[in-house]
């Protein structure tokens, strides 16, 4: 239904923001909202959630945490509750490291999951993984995250990068790349 939604942020709290856009506040539940500030404009990737009581919306800061938490949610008995306390927990970067380790315990503390939701987890989360996996300089995924794009957009480009070129020389493949993203 909603891709993303971009908006002023109004209100800030423990769980959720709220985006005004044309004089509306959509309030937003949202894992992480470490770098969010009060009266600035943001780009959220949403998911739309509607049960037979209720509509509410989950926002990501990019595509690839928002496709995690889809990915959480084919698992059974893994709700959106559950599916945000995780990536609230974890960051994605973070939950794919214990996914390739296999740590059931530290997925375990998360309150709701099961001993069984974890083994599935940690198969879907592995196969989500390796479907999306490329093999990144970490210079050249250093300097992009330092000049503020998104991982999902590095590794969205990366494949267009010739990597027999120099550093410099690729860094600017990717930024020409990057925001022709933005265009899109």
């Amino acid at each position: 239904m909603y891709d993303f939604i971009y908006g002023k942020v109004v209100s800030i709290s423990e769980s959720y923001i709220v985006l005004e856009i044309s004089n509306i506040g959509y309030k937003i539940y949202i894992c992480n909202n470490k770098d969010i500030k009060l009266n600035y404009y943001i780009k959220i990737f949403i998911y739309n959630h509607i049960s037979d009581s209720i509509t509410e919306l989950y926002g990501f800061k990019t595509k690839l945490e928002r496709d995690i938490f889809i990915k959480l949610l084919e698992i059974p008995k893994i709700g959106v509750k559950s599916a945000y306390l995780i990536l609230k927990k974890y960051t994605v970067e973070d939950l794919l490291n214990i996914v390739a380790s296999k740590d059931e315990d530290l997925i375990l503390k998360i309150n709701k999951i099961t001993k069984n939701n974890v083994k599935e987890l940690i198969h879907k989360l592995s196969k989500f993984k390796y479907e999306n996996s490329i093999n990144i300089n970490i210079e050249f995924l250093s300097i992009l995250r330092s000049l503020e794009y998104n991982d999902y957009d590095i590794f969205k480009i990366y494949k267009q990068i010739d990597t027999t070129k120099d550093m410099n020389t690729q860094i600017k493949q990717a930024i020409k790349l990057l925001e022709t993203l933005k265009y899109e």
